[in-house]
């Protein structure tokens, strides 16, 4: 064996394309050295890549291919603050060893270290499995540097659901997953909460890289056969995170949370609420000029704002959707706000099922006065 300088290391996709190649370092045998490769992305979005060692005289090719990398590459002007380098793993934040588990961190402003649109989020798989994980993303800002220990329902008030999704987590590495609903960060600390719900008592799970952090940092709950009530457990684990970002504007630009909202089935001739917010992600000053309700007239609003209202940057202005229904049957409704950008308008559409749980027909009666032994 001899010292090896005429071989090349080259990255390829998930269908295996060639994407960028480069000369391979001299390295002697039996040795060990890091071959540098650099490629630029043209596409956005996931995918899959790998290397491989090409030598002419190569006597083994079975050993010439790296594992397999999840990636996902981010579109020109989001940011990505990645928190955390540690190795360790846990299973949260996405644990279902019990069949419903719960977690909560606090990452500080400082280790975010910018403002935006946070687009989505990712987490480093340590450990695969085989079975889906069913899973919703909260998020909130707190001034909080620590947790108290307290049930998951309180501390998961007042949050924004910002993905529900399931996954399998085949693959070791960062796995991306894009947002249903951005959520608008002004500074502050940042807490991230997650639920999941394989149901029954479990199975076996992933695991994910954490590094250790403040303490009270990270607060985690289980249960199987239902979901936990009772107060969290703290720690200091917290876990590798990324939080992609996108730049803020300089122009005003209109965002409403949540963009739609399902009441489900509900009982008849019962009340529900739900809260909206209408928040200016860009810059200057965005004002709303009305904000009206058309459909099912069992749907109407309240809380409105004074209008018009003007937003300055990350500002925002709520209003809520009433839903008492005094009838039966499947309800829609669309919510219409307008804006003074080029008179704009947006809608939010509402839908909810009512049922009528009364018994209008008495059960049928038998007459057993005449049947004998």
């Amino acid at each position: 064996m001899q010292t090896e300088t005429n071989y090349q290391v080259k990255l390829f996709n998930n269908d295996n394309i060639e994407l960028a190649s480069a000369a391979g370092p001299s390295i002697d045998a039996g040795a060990t050295v890091t071959a540098p490769i650099s490629w630029t992305p043209t596409v956005a979005g996931a995918d899959t890549i790998y290397g491989r060692v090409v030598l002419a005289s190569d006597q083994n090719n079975l050993n010439n291919n790296t594992p397999n990398q999840s990636i996902n590459v981010m579109p020109a002007g989001v940011i990505m603050a990645t928190i955390g380098d540690g190795t360790s793993t846990m299973r949260q934040p996405l644990g279902i060893v019990y069949g419903y588990e719960r977690d909560a961190t606090i990452y500080t402003a400082e280790q975010i270290g910018t403002v935006g649109l946070v687009t989505g989020i990712q987490w480093y798989c340590g450990t695969t499995a085989t079975a889906a994980v069913p899973f919703k993303v909260y998020m909130k800002t707190t001034t909080d540097a620590a947790h108290t220990a307290v049930p998951w329902d309180t501390m998961v008030s007042y949050a924004t659901q910002v993905l529900q999704t399931t996954y399998t987590f085949s693959q070791t590495g960062w796995t991306y997953f894009t947002f249903d609903v951005p959520f608008v960060y002004t500074g502050s600390n940042l807490m991230i909460l997650t639920e999941t719900y394989y149901g029954g008592s479990g199975t076996t799970s992933p695991y994910f890289r954490y590094t250790t952090g403040s303490t009270g940092c990270h607060q985690y709950w289980y249960a199987d056969t239902n979901p936990p009530t009772v107060n969290g457990t703290l720690n200091t684990n917290r876990p590798n995170v990324g939080i992609s970002l996108t730049s803020v504007s300089t122009d005003p630009q209109f965002a409403v949370n949540p963009t739609s909202w399902n009441f489900g089935t509900v009982l008849m001739n019962t009340n529900h609420t739900k809260s909206f917010n209408i928040t200016n992600i860009g810059g200057g000053s965005l004002t709303v000029n009305s904000i009206a309700i058309s459909g099912s007239p069992f749907f109407t609003l309240s809380n409105l704002p004074t209008l018009p209202s003007v937003l300055g940057q990350f500002q925002s202005a709520g209003f809520v959707v009433n839903y008492n229904p005094t009838a039966a049957g499947n309800h829609t409704a669309t919510v219409t706000i307008t804006d003074n950008l080029a008179r704009l308008q947006h809608t939010v559409n509402i839908s909810a099922v009512s049922m009528d749980v009364t018994i209008y027909t008495l059960p049928y009666f038998q007459n057993f006065d005449s049947v004998t032994a």
